[in-house]
């Protein structure tokens, strides 16, 4: 397997992640796990793209603005 030399660490961190999530039984552990990682992505990628649809709306805003101003 070729891996970049900086990624090592970041790849070893996956493998230990999923092996952990493999060693997990209980299905209230995997629920709870599951539903903090679905969390975190959500916060993660919404904000994202919710600061850029929300420039947008503010721009589209002050086009309007300045157009009923003319």
């Amino acid at each position: 397997m070729m891996v970049e030399e900086g990624n090592v660490r970041d790849l070893a961190d996956v493998e230990e992640l999923l092996l952990c999530w493999s060693n997990l039984k209980s299905p209230e552990f995997v629920e709870l796990v599951s539903r903090f990682y679905r969390e975190l992505c959500d916060e993660l990628f919404s904000t994202a793209s919710g600061d850029a649809a929300a420039d947008e709306e503010e721009e589209h805003a002050t086009a309007l603005s300045y157009e009923s101003d003319v």
